[in-house]
């Protein structure tokens, strides 16, 4: 009876000390914090393998500091579900308005290359993000970047996005209008760029949002969505909330809105008073 009695309890020990063991086994389904993917970042942001017709970038502007330091303190990412990745382009719409949502966080910067968005990749993906829109390039190729160059730095950005358990969605790189006077010489690099995105987003299940078929002619910015050849005026963001809706529909509905007489309005009262 004692035996009988030891054997059970050896064998509930040992049935313990394996579940506890499997237990511990269990991959963490904790969100990525920054802290922990702090070298990642560092190994993910290492510049692109040296090339010969590799251009040195330039120094950046004294603004793009502050945005990064801005974008480091903010707490959005604690909240949001999508960060839109990118440049000015990215940069000039407020996104939660342009998309009926409160769940956006827009980490654009003007002047950014895809080497800037691989070194700060922390202010991207923390905490509760799912989605990330991409879109860079253009910045690239007008500071004479390869074409090889981009698309591998590009990568590497889709990539870190995805080991961090978040879905990327590359879209096209724009082409430039004809108000821009590089438009022939650029768009051409931005269709071999393009052509490589959409075939890589092809052959590993990422979704490509073509803009270009959209905002363009196929070899140019249609010129009415543009203000100066390179960056989009209110209807080149109303294009391209439209291609942006099948991936995020709107959280809440704007009420119709009767319009304004003007003769009718109350108007400001802009004359100018002298100091006292």
């Amino acid at each position: 009876m004692r035996n009988s009695l030891f054997v059970a309890l050896m064998m509930f020990f040992v049935s313990s000390a394996f579940a506890a063991q499997s237990t511990a086994k269990q991959p963490s389904k904790q969100p990525v914090k920054k802290q922990q993917i702090a070298q990642q970042v560092k190994q993910t942001a290492a510049p692109a393998a040296a090339s010969d017709d590799m251009v040195p970038l330039p120094p950046r502007a004294k603004s793009y500091e502050r945005y990064t330091e801005m974008y480091n303190i903010y707490n959005g990412d604690r909240l949001a579900k999508i960060v839109m990745i990118g440049d000015s382009i990215t940069n000039g719409a407020y996104w939660n308005e342009l998309m009926h949502r409160g769940d956006i966080i827009n980490r654009g910067i003007p002047g950014d290359t895809t080497q800037g968005m691989l070194e700060r990749m922390t202010t991207f993906n923390t905490g509760t993000i799912e989605k990330a829109f991409i879109l860079a390039g253009i910045n690239d190729i007008a500071k004479h970047q390869p074409v090889n160059v981009i698309f591998e730095r590009y990568v590497r950005i889709v990539d870190f996005l995805k080991r961090s358990g978040v879905t990327p969605y590359i879209q096209s790189t724009l082409f430039l209008s004809v108000k821009n006077p590089n438009c022939a010489v650029v768009n051409k690099q931005v269709a071999e760029l393009d052509g490589l995105l959409k075939d890589y987003a092809s052959k590993n299940g990422i979704e490509y949002v073509d803009l270009n078929s959209v905002l363009s002619d196929g070899t140019q910015m249609i010129d009415d969505y543009s203000y100066d050849g390179t960056h989009l005026n209110a209807k080149g963001y109303m294009i391209w909330r439209a291609a942006l809706s099948k991936y995020m529909e709107p959280q809440y509905e704007l009420p119709a809105q009767e319009p304004v007489q003007t003769s009718d309005a109350i108007q400001p009262d802009v004359s100018v008073q002298p100091a006292n």
